[in-house]
């Protein structure tokens, strides 16, 4: 009779460890979720990329004055961006983005009888509204807004870089068209990469230079479109 008891122990010990050992491994395979990624808030960055420019000209000139326009040089910019996100439902991200961006891009613009004119960009400015969808770190976008485009122009000699003294600084004012996507690398690092299309456009007067002579041209449609490709890393407070 003992040893009958002393079995039925046994297996309702074996059974008891069999069931604590069965409760740790299932304990041991839920791990807990890690928490999603918030992308409301603040942020601010630093970036550097591509214009790839074609600056267009439009002259209602009586002097019969006609160039043969050139792409301005393609040279890097770096600038500051910053912004703030909203989240919505269904993993929306609402956002606010700003940058200005600082580069050197000159065309020559060349006028018959040997005369130079000579268009340089120096910085661009933009404000935007994002939409995006956040993919856990991953947040792809759709973005448009408004665009400043900062250039100077000034007349040259025929011995081309002579500065004539007359000079105009200009802000063309447009819109932009993009798309990117940010990855949260870390919970206070973001990296972007990002596309960009701006137009911009500006109606004004400008000179042109002769030897001894100056004339002023008649009113013109200037514009510039580019194509900018940007990469930048933002902290997010």
């Amino acid at each position: 009779m003992s040893t009958k008891i002393s079995i039925i122990s046994a297996m309702i010990l074996i059974a008891n460890i069999t069931a604590a050992s069965a409760a740790d491994i299932a304990a041991a395979r839920v791990m807990p979720a890690k928490p999603e990624f918030k992308w409301s808030g603040p942020y601010i960055g630093v970036e550097t990329g591509v214009p790839i420019s074609r600056f267009t000209h439009k002259s209602d000139s009586t002097a019969n004055i006609e160039e043969r326009l050139g792409h301005p040089s393609r040279v890097p910019m770096l600038g500051l961006y910053a912004g703030y996100n909203f989240e919505l439902p269904k993993h929306f991200i609402f956002g606010i983005d700003a940058n200005i961006d600082r580069y050197s891009s000159k065309v020559l613009r060349i006028i018959p009888d040997s005369l130079y004119m000579i268009y340089k960009e120096t910085a661009v400015a933009s404000a935007r509204a994002r939409l995006g969808l956040a993919q856990g770190r991953f947040m792809p976008y759709v973005a448009a807004g408004l665009s400043v485009l900062r250039a100077v122009d000034f007349a040259a000699s025929q011995r081309l870089g002579i500065n004539s003294g007359e000079k105009a600084m200009h802000n063309f004012t447009g819109w932009n068209l993009g798309t990117g996507i940010d990855y949260a690398a870390t919970r206070n690092l973001l990296l972007r990469a990002d596309y960009r299309f701006n137009t911009t456009l500006i109606n004004d007067s400008y000179y042109m230079y002769k030897p001894d002579v100056f004339l002023r041209g008649a009113a013109t449609n200037r514009g510039v479109k580019s194509h900018q490709i940007r990469v930048g890393a933002a902290y997010k407070f």
